[in-house]
């Protein structure tokens, strides 16, 4: 899947790690698109989802982390952003941002629990 532009307007972006797991809610969707998910009917494997994607346009989003193994929440809010990538692999976990731009954003404060 080849994407040149994504706009995300009016968003919320939850990342939570679950007490005892070693990868987020994010982590294993981004995984699911860079791994063999399953067999085929011959029991070949299947091939993985190949995701290319340019720019992301952020206008008005709500990002939110919380790790539960460290009793830890953050939130931000970005009023207006970009971010623009050289490479996005997936499959190998690798991620090059080539710029960000963010226009007032608002980084709150970390809640230790």
């Amino acid at each position: 899947m080849s994407l040149d532009d994504v706009r995300l307007v009016n968003g919320h972006v939850n990342v939570v790690k679950r007490k005892n797991e070693s990868r987020s809610n994010v982590e294993i969707l981004l995984a699911s698109f860079g791994s063999v998910a399953g067999e085929k009917e011959d029991d070949s494997p299947t091939d993985p989802y190949i995701l290319d994607l340019k720019i992301v346009h952020l206008k008005n989003v709500h990002y939110r982390i919380e790790d539960e193994n460290l009793g830890r929440k953050q939130s931000y809010q970005i009023a207006d952003g970009i971010i623009e990538f050289d490479e996005l692999d997936l499959e190998n976990g690798n991620v090059a941002i080539k710029r960000v731009f963010l226009d007032r954003p608002d980084i709150g404060d970390t809640i230790v629990v």
